[in-house]
């Protein structure tokens, strides 16, 4: 590996926990030979990681780490694209809809989702209905919020839930 290569992959050093500078350019040194990895794909990771999360970059610093195919680091370049430009749909694709679970069992919606229920509860049950206790406390111009088991709401922006999915389900 070249200096000109390890200064290219040098930001991914703060993510080696428990392995120095040399250590973790040997570590990649030997997983390019050992498996056939592209290099550049190392190093477009790096300059990919610098706009993104901490947390999040480092689990996908842990799962580069054992990346032994070309395949398995492209998948990482494509989940930092989706982090990168917000795109929650894709980031569900590429993670198996492990973020449309988390979303689920945290009750993490869109605003019509909360008022599409309301307006489903308050038709088919009219004063029993369940929603009656936060139908009227749904925020109004929102990405994404969660409503909590004491019906209360948290407005989330996009870059909010993906963070919660790493820092929760990945």
């Amino acid at each position: 590996m070249t200096i000109q290569q390890k200064e290219d992959l040098n930001y991914l050093t703060q993510y080696a926990n428990n392995m120095t500078d040399d250590e973790l350019f040997n570590r990649l040194d030997w997983m390019i030979k050992e498996n056939d990895l592209d290099l550049d794909l190392f190093i477009e990771i790096a300059e990919m990681m610098t706009v993104t999360h901490d947390a999040i970059n480092q689990k996908l610093f842990d799962n580069m780490i054992e990346a032994t195919s070309d395949a398995d680091l492209e998948i990482i370049i494509n989940i930092l694209t989706a982090v990168d430009n917000d795109d929650i749909y894709e980031l569900d694709k590429l993670t198996n809809y492990g973020l449309d679970r988390m979303m689920n069992e945290n009750n993490i919606q869109d605003e019509s989702y909360f008022s599409e229920v309301a307006d489903m509860d308050l038709r088919e049950n009219g004063l029993q209905a369940r929603c009656l206790s936060w139908v009227n406390d749904i925020p109004n111009n929102f990405d994404y919020a969660e409503l909590d088991c004491y019906d209360n709401f948290t407005i989330m922006t996009t870059a909010e839930v993906i963070e919660k999915f790493f820092d929760e389900y990945f």
